[in-house]
Formats: structure tokens, C-alpha cells, sequence
């Protein structure tokens, strides 16, 4: 039942598809709320892949298109996808640890005390240079080696229309 308009919608789910009287989906490629209540309702920890266009993901151009081959770029960006979701996933762990030890003053200390620890740890890995640094990072993104040297040439004399006068400002 939607609140706000006082309508009734039918939403039907068989598997991994599911669809609403109100077409949302269909019309403008989100799913509706109606949708989203029942997958939560039914346990759905994600929502199916079928329902996450590519034209609302992070990187649209990087995938596919009629089953086009893998190329290098999209290989990259599925991973900088991979690596940002992960990067999600810890913080929610973190989050998640901070708020059950926030009132056992003995296991927030034991958490502080393991969370200084590890970032000793990645400190100490970082300052022997196994983590890879941003120029590393940029060749991995762009598929190749940045060269060490570049030529820059001067751009070329343009003419203008006509007789190849010069245009002047005058105030």
C-alpha cells in the first residue's frame, strides 16, 4: 500500500525477477519502492543484476556492448568497481565494530589497541615501498607506461577568414 496516494500495488515475484502494477521499472529503468519493500521483506540481500542498469553504475562506457571482447580498459574499471566496493565494505565493517563496542569499555580498548596495531603494520609496509604509488596506479588505469620525456611542439599559425588578417581588440 502506498501512503501517500492511497493506491494498492501489486508487486509479483517468482525467483529473481520481479514486477509492479506501476511499471517504474519499465518506464524510467529504477525499481520503485513498492519493489524494493518486497525484497527487503523476502530477505534479499542485493538487488537482483538485472535490475542495475548500466547507465546508473559508476562506469557505464566500461562495459560491454554487444558482447563486444573484454578490453583492457573495462578489465580496469570493473576492478577500480571491485577495489571502491571493498573499500565500502571496510568501512562498514569498521563502523559496524566501532557501534558494538561502544559501551564495553574493555573491547573498545582491545579494538583501539588491534586497529593501531594494523596500521603500524601498513605503515611500516608502505615506508618499504610494497604499496604501489600513484604514478603506478595512473599506468594501471590507462593501460600503458607513462614516458619518462615528452616533446610539446609549438601549435601551428592559424589563418583566419578571408585575406589572413589579423584580428584586433580596440576599446
Amino acid at each position: 500500500m502506498d501512503r501517500e496516494k492511497y493506491k494498492a500495488y501489486k508487486v509479483d515475484l517468482s525467483g529473481n525477477k520481479v514486477s509492479c502494477l506501476c511499471k517504474m521499472f519499465e518506464k524510467i529503468g529504477l525499481l520503485c519502492k513498492h519493489v524494493l519493500w518486497v525484497l527487503k521483506d523476502r530477505g534479499f540481500a542485493d538487488i537482483p543484476r538485472e535490475y542495475l542498469l548500466d547507465r546508473w553504475s559508476k562506469c557505464p562506457t566500461c562495459r560491454p556492448i554487444f558482447n563486444v571482447v573484454r578490453t583492457t580498459l573495462l578489465a580496469n574499471c570493473l576492478s577500480i568497481e571491485d577495489h571502491q566496493s571493498k573499500i565500502s565494505e571496510l568501512w562498514s565493517e569498521v563502523f559496524t565494530s566501532v557501534s558494538l563496542v561502544e559501551d564495553n569499555e574493555e573491547l573498545g580498548d582491545e579494538l583501539l589497541e588491534i586497529l593501531r596495531s594494523f596500521n603500524e603494520k601498513l605503515t611500516n609496509s608502505v615506508k618499504r615501498g610494497k604499496s604501489k604509488n600513484k604514478k603506478a596506479k595512473m599506468e594501471m588505469l590507462i593501460g600503458s607506461k607513462i614516458p619518462s620525456e615528452a616533446s610539446v611542439l609549438p601549435p601551428e599559425k592559424c589563418k583566419n577568414k578571408g585575406s589572413g588578417r589579423q584580428i584586433t581588440s580596440s576599446k
